[in-house]
């Protein structure tokens, strides 16, 4: 059957607050609004992508150009009670999400079975709560000896159990909210004088939202992530391996096209095997099956990972960072690759743009770095990854080497 492609990108946000009439603040709305389009690249020609406005023709034309299949877009009054045979495909799930898609007339049985009634439990399922306590679990089990961290992280519900020990550790500490994303919702401890405002913003958190992740700063080498789907039945399928950048505070800076080389020289120099991709992920899969998830969830499953160096120096991987339970940018990423030279490299990001700036900046790079194809795949040159209408302030681009 086909999809209909729903982004919104707050559901993190929708499931903390946990009504159906959830609404994000306007500037996300925006952005949600701005990004909607970029679903299409998970989307095939007989999908729908869910927008606010139609995409223009010249983007368009880009990517047909390349040979994307291009699906429908529709507004939220164009679907109206005329998609009760799509399944759903939103970027994330929460109770808002459900209440959203069968206002437009996606009928419940059209659900995952896990997700047809939104249950007490799925909030806190949906929080990095779940992530804290497999890695917990993962670290426990039988795994290569290149995945072990020296740390483990520490769920804190008391605000006195969290002030000792953040006042008596010597390690610098990562602190993390129970529920956002992109690594937001997060602040480090790298400096004595960082504890008092961590320690109030975290405070916040646990009065607000029950408690807070502690976790231990690892000397991090490179950032990637796996990416499966979880299905009916307990199935797990691996997807991929994707690979990204963080800023310095830990928030989603960039996606990056090809594999970075630092993986080939810590293969090279023997620091992991040349396996160790297929070791993480057949270790990952037995531990996601013990789990049972699949009856709280169905859909993606996205694993921040980690190349870290540990206090002996060691070069490790740290295979769950974060489990993101819906869509992610690396799935985006992924699916570009079929439309990438085998020798292109890269990087593209999501940028703010001031009022207006968007379409000129588009324009300009457009003319400045068009594309170069080779045998049929992008070379070089700017990438448009969504289109640049008046009004939009968010856009997504890449710049191909």
């Amino acid at each position: 059957m086909s999809r209909l492609y729903y982004y919104n990108a707050t559901c993190e946000m929708a499931v903390a607050n946990g009504h159906h009439s959830y609404q994000p603040p306007v500037r996300l709305q925006q952005f949600e609004n701005d990004m909607a389009t970029i679903t299409m690249f998970l989307a095939d020609k007989d999908d729908t992508v869910l927008c606010p406005k139609h995409p223009d023709e010249q983007f368009l034309s880009f990517w047909k150009r390349l040979g994307k299949q291009i699906p429908q877009f529709r507004t939220a009054t164009e679907i109206t009670g005329q998609c009760t045979v799509l399944i759903p495909e939103p970027w994330g799930y929460s109770r808002a999400a459900i209440f959203n898609l069968e206002r437009l007339g996606i009928e419940k049985q059209n659900f995952p079975a896990s997700l047809q009634n939104w249950l007490p439990e799925h909030r806190s399922f949906f929080s990095r709560e779940t992530s804290a306590r497999f890695e917990t679990g993962f670290q426990k089990s039988e795994i290569p000896s290149f995945c072990t961290t020296d740390s483990l992280p520490i769920i804190f519900t008391d605000n006195n159990q969290l002030e000792e020990y953040t006042n008596n550790t010597k390690q610098q500490l990562v602190i993390k909210s129970l529920w956002s994303s992109s690594g937001r919702g997060v602040v480090m401890i790298r400096k004595p004088e960082h504890i008092k405002p961590a320690l109030i913003w975290a405070k916040g958190k646990i009065r607000h939202e029950g408690a807070v992740i502690v976790e231990e700063l690892m000397g991090k080498l490179a950032d990637f992530s796996f990416q499966f789907r979880l299905l009916p039945g307990n199935e797990v399928n691996y997807l991929g391996v994707n690979y990204f950048a963080t800023d310095g505070s830990g928030k989603f800076d960039k996606e990056l096209i090809g594999t970075p080389a630092i993986f080939s020289q810590l293969i090279n120099d023997n620091h992991l095997p040349a396996d160790w991709e297929e070791q993480c992920v057949e270790t990952l899969i037995r531990e996601i099956k013990q789990m049972n998830w699949h009856h709280l969830y169905e859909g993606i499953l996205g694993f921040d990972a980690m190349i870290i160096r540990n206090k002996k120096g060691e070069i490790k991987v740290r295979c769950c960072v974060e489990i993101n339970f819906r869509h992610n940018m690396g799935m985006i990423n992924m699916a570009l690759k079929e439309f990438l030279h085998p020798d292109a490299r890269g990087e593209w990001r999501i940028e703010q743009f001031e009022t207006g700036s968007w379409p000129a900046f588009y324009d300009t790079m457009m003319q400045k770095h068009p594309l170069i194809i080779e045998k049929g795949k992008m070379r070089s040159g700017f990438m448009p990854l969504t289109p640049a209408l008046d009004g939009m302030i968010y856009g997504v681009w890449g710049m191909i080497e």
